[in-house]
């Protein structure tokens, strides 16, 4: 479940318990199978890393195999977990994700947001030929090709289970871009590995 994800991460002490009420153990002594269930590292479940350092992708593919009831809780359930607040509109469907990943770009300078869809791999390291660049981009599956996901499912061939770093520079707070900073904007001295 979508809503399951902040209520799983948020809290320093979680304790699991079975059906018959019996105690299966603590967040932390059941991390390493939870990250083996959920592709959520352990310094992240643990709290030992702070969530913010996670990138942007790499919790979105921690929400990619999450289902909701409403299409709408795909973005509105991931509100907690990257610090939005923006009003919930029940009826509007695939465009709450669209509006989510908006307050992100105005909110953080993570790149990796836009690193979605499936991967291919270049073990070769050749670049590959124009005809499969085509195909990459022309799926009579991809039902758009947009600069934004259409859902949290869209990370999860890239990313889930694999770390994307992204190193914000901890003494600037995240600001929203401007027209009028240049050199110093926010985003200059951050790096994506």
């Amino acid at each position: 479940r979508g809503w399951t994800l902040q209520e799983l991460l948020a809290p320093a002490l979680v304790v699991l318990v079975a059906q018959d009420w019996g105690t299966l153990g603590t967040k932390r002594d059941l991390a390493p199978l939870m990250r083996d269930i959920t592709g959520i590292s352990v310094e992240f479940l643990t709290r030992e890393t702070p969530l913010y350092l996670a990138s942007v992708a790499q919790r979105m593919s921690w929400a990619s195999h999450r289902r909701t009831t409403r299409v709408e809780d795909e973005a509105y359930c991931l509100f907690g977990l990257f610090d939005i607040n923006m009003p919930t509109i029940y009826g509007e469907g695939r465009r709450a994700f669209q509006r989510l990943q908006q307050e992100l770009v105005k909110q953080s300078c993570d790149t990796s947001l836009f690193a979605w869809g499936d991967t291919y791999s270049n073990e070769a390291e050749k670049p590959l030929p124009p005809d499969q660049i085509v195909k990459m981009f022309h799926k009579p599956t991809l039902r758009d090709n947009f600069l934004f996901a259409s859902s949290p499912a869209d990370f999860k061939l890239s990313f889930y289970g694999k770390t994307i770093s992204f190193t914000p520079q901890p003494a600037q707070p995240h600001q929203p871009h401007s027209k009028s900073q240049k050199s110093n904007n926010v985003c200059d001295n951050n790096h994506i590995t």
